[in-house]
């Protein structure tokens, strides 16, 4: 059986052996003693690991006497946004840690006046030989997110939003994301569960978020697990808000930009740029869909308003030594778009689609197919198999389909959608063409009233490494914009 003594002596023991600061506001001093159980002088080593924003007042080696040495711990406001240090001591084989875990960050509580402008940034290196092929590595696999956001603050909150600036410029601050705001009824104090939806929602295992009533009244709390139906918080509440308030999750943000405006009647419009320091890794989700080896964005509801715009060029390869004569060439002789996209989203479901699709991309590495939902063949006539799609006069014939132009979407009146190649296009009576597919559509015969659209499909993959969530401030809704270019299959 193992004795009292042998647990208390010839050991080192530190008190305390945990040190947790919670949602860290201000720079925190903390009082700690090592002692030394041996019956003689120990030298101790000590380590330190993510001690980022983490000081102390001992060396790289501590030489004392048995008994009890006093030191102090300095966790600031400089540092990562989670606090993660360990301080660990060691002798004879025997090491004894004190964790210091919690997080930085002062609660940016103004609400936007407008929605925040959310932006995904990742980095692609993209390789383009002569004839134009590409070679596509991602080098991020994780967007770097940053938000844009507008507020108007009066009175008691100006005041309030010129001391976090000053007193926190270059420190870490807990973020809102109101456009993810769920209202519920504020819950108890003590409180150690919240049940509401958080489906589509920026809440994780560990995250943080805010139960928000406004600008100066919110309680913050840590997640320690988070599940379809609520969630569970490392530590209860401490207050109760009263009323209904909202549940909000934030993000780690630091102020990259900011700009205020001073109004009449102690009003100022602030304007501020955030960083993200750890972005939410969203599933990936590449669409259903595929066809040809691709997976296929069938979303025509993008092109409402001015959902979409091309810019077509011709690609070139410009020869300059900067001597002799400049040369051009054309590798690739036909036209080449660069579309610019809008996807309207208006439900949760649609905006965790886009995410995992844009996710799954991983910015220009990933092709896929995108329809323009534009009437790009007008039905002329009746379908028959027998003789194939009668569409109106474009060119076509006499012009020769493009690479890149011979994948169509037809669209019926009833909903029903194929996807078909064109192999050949023919000159017709009258003003009329006559396609031929690669396969039939499954009827003999089908009136022109029953086609509702039929558009081109073309092959993209995205233009730049960006996307922009512009979110309208009314709960999940937003306009998500990015840019695509025509590439070969």
């Amino acid at each position: 059986m193992e004795k009292i003594s042998d647990l208390i002596y010839n050991n080192i023991h530190v008190l305390p052996s945990f040190i947790d600061v919670g949602l860290l506001t201000q720079t925190l001093t903390a009082e700690c003693f090592v002692w030394n159980a041996f019956f003689d002088v120990q030298s101790l080593a000590l380590k330190r690991k993510n001690y980022e924003g983490i000081t102390d007042t001992l060396g790289e080696e501590l030489v004392f006497a048995p008994l009890e040495h006093a030191f102090h711990i300095v966790i600031s406001m400089q540092g990562t946004p989670d606090v993660d240090g360990v301080l660990l001591f060691s002798v004879d084989g025997v090491s004894v840690p004190l964790a210091i875990t919690g997080s930085r960050g002062l609660v940016w509580g103004l609400a936007p006046e407008r929605g925040l402008a959310e932006t995904w940034e990742w980095l692609t290196h993209i390789v383009t030989g002569l004839d134009h092929s590409e070679e596509r590595r991602p080098l991020r696999d994780v967007p770097r997110v940053s938000y844009g956001a507008v507020y108007a603050a009066v009175g008691r909150e100006a005041a309030y939003a010129e001391s976090l600036v000053y007193s926190h410029r270059a420190g870490s601050f807990v973020l809102p994301l109101f456009e993810q705001t769920v209202r519920i009824p504020s819950p108890a104090a003590g409180s150690e569960r919240l049940a509401f939806d958080t489906s589509g929602g920026a809440w994780r295992d560990g995250g943080r978020g805010i139960l928000w009533r406004d600008a100066l009244t919110f309680e913050s709390f840590s997640v320690a697990s988070a599940s379809p139906d609520g969630l569970t918080l490392k530590k209860p509440l401490a207050r109760a808000l009263g009323g209904m308030c909202l549940a909000v999750p934030c993000a780690d943000a630091r102020i990259e930009a900011f700009d205020r405006t001073d109004e009449p009647a102690d009003a100022s419009a602030l304007r501020v740029q955030w960083s993200v320091s750890s972005p939410l890794i969203w599933a990936e989700r590449l669409p259903e869909s595929t066809y040809d080896g691709f997976p296929l964005l069938d979303m025509p509801t993008y092109v409402t308003g001015e959902g979409l715009s091309r810019d077509v060029s011709v690609p070139k390869v410009v020869l300059d030594n900067g001597l002799g004569p400049v040369r051009t060439l054309n590798p690739c002789p036909y036209a080449r778009a660069t579309w610019s996209v809008l996807v309207p989203c208006q439900t949760p479901e649609e905006i965790a689609a886009m995410r995992g699709a844009l996710m799954a991309w991983r910015g220009g590495c990933t092709a896929f197919w995108l329809s323009t939902g534009r009437h790009d063949f007008v039905p002329a006539g009746d379908y028959r198999q027998t003789v194939g799609l009668a569409v109106r006069r474009s060119g076509w014939a006499s012009s020769g389909l493009a690479p890149g132009r011979d994948r169509i979407r037809i669209e019926l009146a009833d909903g029903s959608v194929f996807l078909r190649r064109i192999v050949s296009v023919a000159a017709g009576p009258a003003a009329e063409e006559i396609l031929s597919l690669d396969e039939g559509l499954p009827f003999e015969s089908l009136p022109a009233a029953a086609f509702r659209v039929i558009s081109f499909l073309t092959l993209v993959r995205l233009a730049g490494d960006s996307a922009l969530f512009t979110w309208r401030y009314t709960q999940w809704a937003a306009d998500v914009t990015f840019s695509v270019v025509e590439v070969d299959a």
